[in-house]
């Protein structure tokens, strides 16, 4: 059987990033509940946010972890990479929620602005706002 790609092979397809069957488990260092998932913006990379707070990068076509970094202090709920693909946003269990840049190694903007935990985000079409 011919191993599935990323989803950027398949943009006038997306249905068919959906493998019917079961291909593959990995497992980082830490072995926690993963609460959301979403592809990097060049679709080589997958990201999860766990229930202890990290960030997992993982290499798609490999399915190893390439990199595991503490990003909240609560486990993270929800993750979005903007339109323009420059930032990531990203919330947790306690309210907080966080405006990455690409390269995942600054924070531009952290606020608590919630008392229970925030489970959706998203970007307006302009990137200049989010909710």
């Amino acid at each position: 059987p011919q191993k599935p790609l990323p989803p950027y092979r398949y943009r006038s397809r997306p249905g068919a990033t959906v493998t019917p069957t079961f291909v593959h488990v990995s497992t980082n260092k830490l072995r926690c509940s993963v609460n959301a998932v979403c592809w990097s913006p060049e679709g080589r990379r997958l990201m999860t946010g766990s229930q202890s707070g990290e960030f997992t990068i993982w290499n798609a076509r490999t399915f190893s972890f390439e990199v595991i970094m503490q990003a909240h202090e609560t486990a993270i709920r929800t993750m979005r990479w903007s339109a323009s693909e420059q930032w990531l946003l990203t919330a947790d269990d306690s309210g907080i929620v966080k405006l990455w840049q690409p390269s995942l190694n600054n924070v531009k903007f952290s606020n608590e602005g919630h008392k229970e935990a925030v489970r959706g985000i998203a970007f307006a079409p302009s990137d200049l706002k989010f909710v």
